[in-house]
């Protein structure tokens, strides 16, 4: 099977990511579709909302 094709047809490994927004507020998700908003204080983490990037930018927004 030649190289191109190869690439083409296989399938990645889905991307995970958790980062810190701003202080107490992380964010998770796989790919880029769903993202979770979560609210970390000391060793509890409380998921808060779960949502696209839109709605994650407008929940950031209402609560500054």
């Amino acid at each position: 099977m030649p190289l191109e094709l190869y690439a083409r047809t296989q399938r990645k490994s889905p991307r995970f990511f958790y980062k810190q927004l701003r202080k107490p507020y992380y964010e998770a998700g796989v790919e880029s579709n769903l993202r979770v908003v979560i609210a970390r204080e000391k060793q509890t983490c409380t998921a808060l909302l779960a949502g696209n990037h839109d709605q994650i930018r407008r929940f950031l927004a209402s609560v500054s």
